[in-house]
Formats: structure tokens, C-alpha cells, sequence
């Protein structure tokens, strides 16, 4: 993997990672400024283009974290900077409101990209209605989706919306689009999902996750011998967005051919048990395995203890310190370390806590790591940190 640390401005921070000189991770971490909204966002999202266009990449997920009041803001410099540098608007994206740890009005951005045409990679767009919803790819002979920034919110008369009625028109919706586009739900092996107000009704939504799962065909046996649980990875985590919806959420789909030789397995840590023995309906991270290359989804990962127990209440450095290394025990299995993520998510309840996190990243050496901070409640009241990532290791 070719790893680039770039500094631009003094306002941001650009991660550029390459997998195979063919598919990159982008993240933009906005630091502490003093500069106006819009000249920074256009900043951000000219360098963005520049290296779009500079390295004939065609984006398949892209998502963006700031206040929802700035939205507009912020799209307007993201419509310009790539109709200036590139020439089209690579829609879709997911806006969530990551509120920035630091004085900042917009926290960052996380892309993955593809060139297209490397090695008979391919590019396309998933289209419903006339409407985009997000992307396709083919590469290693192995077909992706990505379907982003869906959330179950009706403006259709009669149709009610409240939490748990959204919650599962989201994943009706998401099941309709992988149906006509050939794929199933059973085929996600991760997830990204924002909820509102998290704390007031992450239980409901685990009752209609769960339900859902059962439907779409998930092994979802609670016998905790049975090792052959099989569930996406995924992030649940409070977020708001811009439409007032009450969840959002983004996928990753594989389309499995058994004449490929990819193996795709869920991981498994041993100082946690799976999340679906108390109630949550994902694992603690996927392992997709490639010919050339080896990528782990790791969840969001929390001071939670093997038996289930959130540990070190009120004790944020106590709990960045497990959650650490706990991340550092699920991929040191799979020979990787903290440098070879290629992308992640850092989430603190208290923004107050920024300082205190850079201070115990700089023990773990980790100032480098291509993250994006943001404040936003866990799913329980006691946790105060989570981080998620994503590994990449050539062969």
C-alpha cells in the first residue's frame, strides 16, 4: 500500500492511501481554524477534485460530515469544485451531522475511489426512478455496491413516520434496490448507520434491525458455541442529517460468484464476544479476501468488555485505552497494525475530550492516522468512545 500525507493551508489535512495503485481511500480532516466556512469547504473540496481528476479516479462512496445549518454551504463549494476541476457532479453522497471536536463548522470527509479501465475495473451508476442512490464496481473480477445516504422518511400521504416505521421502510428500500440490481440483502458485509437521538430508541431499532435480518436470511442462532453467526460489520451511531429523517444509512454489498476466488468471513475478538448476544445485529468486523489484496471492516468498537459489559464508566481515558486495544487485538490476528488503516472514525460523546484523545493518540503513534473526528453520543449513556476503520493489506 502507497501511503501520502499531505498538508494543505493549515486547515485541513489530506490522507491519500493507494491499494494496488487502483483503489484509494481520501480522508480530509478539517483542523482548528479561523477562516471563513466557505473559503475552507472550497478549499477542501478543490484539492478533493484536483486529485480526482489528477489521478483519473471515479468516486463510489463518498461522505461528508458537518452542522446540518451548513449544509448548503458546503454543497455549493463540493458543486463547484468538482464542475470547475472535473466536469460532472459524482453524485451520491451522505451528509451527516458529525459535529466537529475541534472550533470547526465541518468536520471532514471519508471517499473511496476507483480507476476505472485498471486491470478491467468498471464504474457505474445505481440508478431507481431517475434517481442516483449510488455505486458499482468491478474489480478482481469481484462486483461491489455501494448504496448510500438512504433513510425510510415518506412524503407520501397516509404514510406514517415514526422512528421504527422509517427504520424499517430504510431497509425495505435498501432490499428493493440490491433485488433489481442483482444482488440481496444477505450480500452486505457492512453497514453505516446514523441515528437521531440514538440514546432514546437504539433499542427499538435493534428489535426492527433484528427482525428484518431473520426475513432477509442472516444465521441468527444465539447459541454461543455456534461460531458460524454470519452478520455484516457496521457502525451504529447517533447522526442527524439534513432532511430530518430519523435514520440514515449506507451499505456495501459483494456479489459472491463461486468461480471467484474471494472469501469473505466474519471475525471474531477475544475481548468481545459477538454483538448479537446482547441484542445487536452485526460482527465485530469482516474479512474480505482478494487475490491481491486483504480488506477488514472493523464496527464501531467501544470500552465493552467480553461479557457484554460496558467498562471504565465515566473514564475516558481509561476507555479510549481499552477500545484501543481491543482495535489493535481483532487486526493483529490478521498480521495488520494500527498503520495500515486506511481509513477511520473517531467518535467522543464530550468534545471536551478532543485533547485528551490527541494526547493518547500521540502515545499510540497514531498522529498520522487518516481520521475524522467528530462528537456525537454512543449507543449507551456510559460510553464516551468509539472508533470504526477500515484495513487494507497488499499481497
Amino acid at each position: 500500500m502507497y501511503k501520502q500525507l499531505i498538508e494543505y493551508e493549515n486547515d485541513f489535512t489530506v490522507f491519500l492511501n493507494f491499494i494496488d495503485k487502483d483503489l484509494v481511500y481520501l480522508t480530509v480532516a478539517v483542523k482548528d481554524h479561523k477562516n471563513d466556512l466557505i473559503d475552507v469547504s472550497s478549499n477542501i473540496y478543490n484539492k478533493i477534485a484536483q486529485i480526482i481528476n489528477t489521478n483519473s479516479l471515479q468516486i463510489v462512496h463518498e461522505r461528508f460530515y458537518g452542522k446540518n445549518c451548513h449544509y448548503q454551504k458546503i454543497i455549493n463549494s463540493r458543486e463547484n469544485a468538482f464542475k470547475y476541476n472535473i466536469g460532472n457532479n459524482p453524485l451520491p453522497f451522505s451528509y451527516i451531522e458529525g459535529k466537529p471536536c475541534n472550533n470547526t463548522q465541518f468536520a471532514g470527509v471519508q471517499i473511496e475511489a476507483i480507476v476505472p479501465n485498471y486491470k478491467n475495473n468498471k464504474v457505474w451508476t445505481i440508478t431507481e426512478n431517475n434517481l442516483s442512490y449510488g455505486r458499482g464496481w468491478r474489480r478482481n473480477n469481484v462486483s461491489y455496491l455501494i448504496i448510500q445516504n438512504m433513510n425510510g422518511y415518506s412524503s407520501i400521504p397516509g404514510n406514517f413516520n415514526s422512528r421504527t416505521e422509517q427504520t424499517e421502510r430504510m431497509f425495505n428500500n435498501i432490499e428493493k434496490i440490491l433485488n433489481d440490481h442483482g444482488s440481496k440483502y444477505i450480500d452486505i458485509v457492512r453497514t453505516w448507520i446514523y441515528l437521531s437521538k440514538i440514546l432514546e430508541w437504539y433499542d427499538d431499532f435493534n428489535k426492527i434491525r433484528n427482525k428484518k435480518y431473520y426475513e432477509y436470511g442472516f444465521d441468527l442462532d444465539k447459541n454461543p458455541s455456534n461460531k458460524k453467526i454470519t452478520l455484516p460489520a457496521s457502525t451504529g451511531i447517533e447522526g442527524s442529517n439534513p432532511t430530518g429523517s430519523a435514520t440514515l444509512m449506507d451499505i456495501l454489498a459483494v456479489i459472491r460468484d463461486p468461480n471467484i476466488p474471494i472469501e469473505i468471513e466474519q471475525m471474531n475478538s477475544k475481548k468481545q464476544k459477538s454483538p448479537f448476544h446482547y441484542g445487536s445485529a452485526f460482527s465485530r468486523a469482516i474479512r474480505i479476501i482478494e487475490p491481491n489484496n486483504t480488506t477488514i471492516h472493523i464496527s464501531g468498537t467501544a470500552s465493552i468488555d467480553e461479557k457484554g459489559k460496558s467498562v471504565y464508566s465515566k473514564d475516558i481515558y481509561g476507555q479510549i485505552r481499552k477500545t484501543l486495544d481491543i482495535f489493535n487485538e481483532l487486526i493483529s490476528s490478521e498480521g495488520a497494525t494500527f498503520q495500515d488503516i486506511s481509513q477511520a472514525t473517531v467518535f467522543l460523546k464530550n468534545s471536551d475530550d478532543f485533547d485528551i484523545y490527541k494526547k493518547i493518540i500521540e502515545e499510540y503513534k497514531l498522529e498520522n492516522m487518516p481520521a475524522v473526528c467528530i462528537q456525537a453520543n454512543i449507543c449507551r449513556e456510559d460510553l464516551l468512545f468509539e472508533i470504526d476503520g477500515t484495513i487494507c493489506k497488499s499481497k
